[in-house]
């Protein structure tokens, strides 16, 4: 029975981030799913229903499913108890929650306060996507901390791009950024300033490593 992992995402650009990503993280024998909704507020409307669902299919599927949101303005716990709430109420074991055996069905991952931190986090993958954006960029005092960027954080990289000559006189395309950026993030923790990715890619590699190691039905 072929294992799959479901990622239940907000909007476009992060899947376009983790179609790069996650080949370099998982198995061959584990295939991956990128969902994406119309939104945080959707994302969070439909979820109780799609978790639900995945519940029903545990039965008969080999399946994990990841749910990456972005904080924005909001209160981390408050929004992580949240999604532990709703993994709770459809039957599932969370990270957090996990049974006696220490699996778990649904690991929940929040960027702080958006995407866009991991990429102010990796300078190298930033300027392999953009060469004109100089050496030391993201060591600016606003922005060295990428997770506690203030006013957005797409605005600040958006401003670091306008500095370098690039979408000077247009909107950042948010999702050709992540595709671009994406292809050259680094998987290794170390070489991200982003504590909300180091703490994503602990968990996806808790996840994986333990079903991996779950014994076939």
């Amino acid at each position: 029975m072929q294992r799959q992992i479901h990622v239940l995402l907000e909007e476009p650009s992060a899947k376009a981030t983790l179609e790069h990503v996650l080949p370099r993280l998982l198995p061959p024998d584990i295939h991956h799913r990128c969902i994406t909704f119309q939104g945080k507020p959707d994302l969070l409307q439909q979820l109780p229903n799609r978790l639900r669902g995945y519940r029903k299919r545990l039965d008969h599927e080999r399946l994990r499913v990841v749910v990456l949101i972005d904080r924005d303005t909001q209160d981390c716990l408050v929004l992580k108890r949240r999604l532990e709430a709703m993994a709770r109420e459809a039957g599932l074991t969370t990270r957090s929650s996990r049974g006696p055996d220490g699996e778990y069905v649904v690991l929940n991952r929040i960027a702080v306060e958006e995407l866009e931190a991991w990429f102010l986090g990796d300078e190298t993958a930033l300027r392999a996507a953009y060469p004109r954006l100089k050496k030391g960029v993201t060591r600016a005092q606003s922005i060295r901390c990428p997770d506690d960027v203030k006013g957005g954080t797409a605005e600040a990289l958006h401003r670091v791009f306008k500095r370098a000559g690039y979408f000077k006189d247009s909107h950042m395309p948010k999702t050709d950024v992540a595709r671009k950026v994406g292809e050259h993030l680094s998987v290794t923790p170390n070489d991200n300033r982003s504590p909300s990715f180091q703490v994503f890619l602990a968990g996806l590699t808790d996840l994986v490593q333990r079903f991996s190691e779950e014994p076939p039905p």
